[in-house]
């Protein structure tokens, strides 16, 4: 790589792309046997899956920018990006329980849900009441997110497949 001079002493080194190695090692290697014959494989490999993180990457930014903080300066979205997480849940699995102490907020990205709340117990057995219900784009845990300290007031299932961002209330 290039190597510069920072400020205060520091020393900087400029790595090449993924790229400029594999061309680099084309170039070098063309016409011969090399010692390392999985070069060009493994960079094109670290390339692909390079791509496919900043894919992802991109795809949070856009995410939390659309749909949490829209018009939010660029620096707020990317640190909510960095810090945010991306899961699944399967139809009928719980996405939120009721009465569990959790301060991140939820949003979710593609599937539809229920929220349900516990409104009585009969005979030992809680009785379940569907609240309401959910789709792409809808945020959960806004309440226990500002307010900090108070438990989840309902439970949210999938409906269906569900795709959610968490972003984590020490954001």
């Amino acid at each position: 790589g290039e190597v510069q001079s920072g400020h205060g002493g520091a020393i900087i080194t400029m790595l090449p792309s993924l790229a400029a190695l594999a061309e680099t090692s084309r170039a070098s290697h063309a016409g011969k046997r090399t010692a390392l014959p999985h070069l060009d494989e493994s960079l094109e490999l670290m390339e692909k899956v390079s791509n496919d993180v900043r894919f992802k990457w991109q795809a949070m930014q856009n995410i939390i920018a659309s749909h949490v903080l829209p018009g939010a300066p660029p620096e707020v979205v990317l640190m909510l990006a960095h810090m945010s997480t991306r899961f699944s849940k399967e139809e009928g699995r719980t996405i939120v329980a009721e009465g569990e102490f959790d301060t991140d907020m939820l949003l979710l990205v593609e599937g539809s849900a229920v929220v349900e709340r516990r409104v009585s117990a009969r005979n030992g057995h809680n009785i379940v009441e569907q609240i309401g219900s959910l789709k792409s784009g809808a945020i959960i845990g806004d309440v226990c997110f500002v307010a900090q300290g108070i438990p989840r007031i309902a439970t949210v299932r999938a409906k269906s497949n569900c795709d959610v961002v968490r972003i984590p209330s020490a954001a």
